[in-house]
């Protein structure tokens, strides 16, 4: 998602805008996304891999991810809750 101003994504509330009204995705992409609990390379982070991963592992792609959303949409549905 491109930024234009400072500040933070605020996630659960995207993913609920979302949910309220997917119209508001713009591009998505599948990827794979595991989440790392042993250590090995974050420790208990997310990792998504686009496709390009430096082992060159072929994953499956088991998650939609949204690159970019209709932020105007987005900030309007945001501020209907206040």
């Amino acid at each position: 998602m491109g930024r234009r101003g400072t500040g933070a994504v605020i996630c659960d509330c995207l993913a609920i805008a979302i949910a309220l009204d997917p119209s508001m995705i713009k591009k998505s992409a599948r990827v794979h996304v595991d989440v790392e609990t042993n250590g090995t390379f974050t420790r208990g982070q997310t990792v998504v891999d686009f496709g390009h991963s430096y082992d060159m592992d072929p994953r499956d792609r088991n998650v939609q991810w949204l690159t970019d959303v209709d932020q105007e949409k987005y900030i309007r549905r945001f501020k209907m809750m206040f």
